[in-house]
């Protein structure tokens, strides 16, 4: 399973392009270290599209600033749909 770690710092509250672009940007940039760079795009399409479904941008940052994230149901179960459906 693959987890990423995107380390940013918005204010708003709601999802907006710049946010999910650090999320999507930060995803693919510890993917590709696997060398899959086409599975990369895919699969972190996938998170970021998700994130934006199952989360709102302040729910995120509070986990993710808490350590509590990857611990979370939702975002565990995200990841698992994700790595199923691109078989990352």
């Amino acid at each position: 399973m693959l987890t990423f770690f995107c380390s940013f710092k918005i204010l708003a509250y709601e999802w907006d392009f710049e946010s999910l672009k650090t999320i999507n940007d930060s995803c693919i940039s510890a993917a590709i270290e696997d060398g899959d760079i086409g599975g990369s795009f895919e699969y972190c399409g996938c998170t970021t599209n998700n994130f934006s479904k199952f989360f709102t941008l302040d729910e995120v940052l509070s986990l993710y600033d808490s350590g509590l994230l990857e611990t979370d149901r939702r975002y565990i179960k995200m990841i698992n749909d994700c790595n199923k459906k691109t078989v990352y």
